[in-house]
């Protein structure tokens, strides 16, 4: 059987509801990569968010985070690290912009995790805990060069702001929605032109393994290229239903019921 790469969303995906990756999956991939397989992590998640999962599995292939802005080598050092990040000075016009109209901001850097104005009702979306090391800062001007900035914009500002991004930092910015509420609208920012697709196609080219056999997971709008980019990608069952144009196919169960396992014991069984 030929080897393949295996590229896997974490949240909603790898991990269940409680952000946690079972023994049942756990144990699978490990056998995955006894087996020669390449397992990849490709999350939005940060470097330190992303770390432990990591490690869970004791993977030897490099780390997707920041939505492809970061690829890092950790187990594999005869991979090159792969780092973009969205100029300090366009970072400052922006905040300049939009700073009484955003309600919060958060700015990572590695292990470092830099705030302005901290409302913990806002954590679900940051994937913050009580444990997280936060450092409260007015924000951006003395700081280093950042692959990905969450926002929580004021609404009906949040309008005016994606116009701004669109008209003033295109060939710049990349411009995420995460969702809105009756307050928020809550938006990433990453480097233009950087994706988990792009990412792990990078990753596919050093280990020499062909596009028809990259298996990709995910289930969410920053899993869209990551799907459509790989040769086979696969939708999660409790995924978004704008991925399905883009998806190969759909688990038949959810990330609460290892569906990401319980699809690839069907799919290698099969081979």
């Amino acid at each position: 059987m030929k080897k393949h790469l295996i590229a896997i969303d974490l949240d909603g995906t790898l991990l269940n509801s409680k952000s946690l990756i079972s023994a049942k999956t756990n144990s699978f991939l490990r056998k995955l990569q006894q087996e020669g397989h390449k397992i990849v992590i490709a999350t939005g998640r940060p470097y330190r968010g992303s770390l432990g999962f990591y490690q869970e599995l004791d993977l030897n292939t490099p780390l997707i985070v920041d939505n492809g802005a970061s690829i890092f080598q950790e187990n594999d050092s005869s991979f090159q690290p792969y780092l973009k990040r969205i100029d300090n000075s366009v970072l400052v016009e922006i905040f300049n912009y939009a700073k009484s109209n955003i309600n919060t901001a958060f700015y990572s850097v590695l292990n470092e995790l830099y705030a302005y104005q901290i409302q913990r009702r806002l954590d679900f979306y940051f994937h913050l805990n009580e444990q997280t090391k936060i450092i409260e800062t007015p924000f951006l001007h003395h700081l280093p060069e950042a692959p990905l900035v969450m926002l929580a914009i004021k609404r009906p500002f949040d309008e005016h702001f994606e116009d701004y991004i669109a008209t003033n930092f295109q060939t710049e910015i990349s411009l995420r929605c995460w969702g809105k509420d009756k307050n928020n609208g809550v938006y990433e920012l990453i480097p233009s032109g950087v994706s988990k697709g792009k990412a792990i196609l990078k990753i596919a080219e050093h280990y020499n393994i062909a596009l028809e056999e990259i298996i990709s997971f995910g289930d969410g709008a920053n899993d869209v290229e990551l799907l459509s980019m790989s040769g086979h990608g696969v939708l999660m069952a409790n995924g978004s239903d704008e991925l399905k144009a883009v998806s190969d196919a759909i688990t038949e169960y959810s990330n609460d019921e290892d569906g990401v396992i319980r699809y690839l014991e069907t799919y290698f069984k099969n081979k």
